[in-house]
């Protein structure tokens, strides 16, 4: 028989929060300080949350090191000047805004407190400050 595991650990973003879910709405809002410059529409935010996405998880690998709110700052600055807008301090601070208080799935706080009445264990979660 194989042992209890001593502890589990979960991938934060996506997995226990509605991360997606999130940057979506958090790009819309920052896209709404810009709608004069171009009309946007749910596939062009879309466009512009996954080049979002892939622009942080490039700069995410590569030296030197940046911490995890200027690399989404960054990266959120980059997409935007692809598509012709000019991001501003503003835009990264909005962004960062929303993604601090991002609600789990629905599914996510029953399911831990099953964990925890049917293994013993201690909740030890950490929040993430970004």
């Amino acid at each position: 028989m194989a042992p209890q595991p001593q502890c589990i650990t979960f991938d934060c973003y996506g997995t226990l929060v509605q991360w997606h879910a999130a940057l979506h709405l958090a790009v819309r809002s920052v896209l709404t300080d810009h709608r004069k410059a171009f009309a946007w529409n749910d596939i062009q935010i879309s466009e512009l949350v996954d080049a979002l996405r892939a622009l942080s998880m490039a700069r995410q690998e590569r030296p030197p090191y940046c911490d995890y709110k200027t690399i989404l700052k960054s990266s959120l600055e980059e997409a935007m000047n692809r598509r012709g807008l000019s991001a501003s301090p503003h835009d990264g601070e909005q962004l960062l805004s929303y993604l601090r208080e991002i609600p789990p799935h629905p599914e996510v706080p029953s399911t831990l407190a099953r964990l925890r009445k049917q293994f013993g264990w201690r909740s030890s979660a950490t929040r993430t400050t970004i």
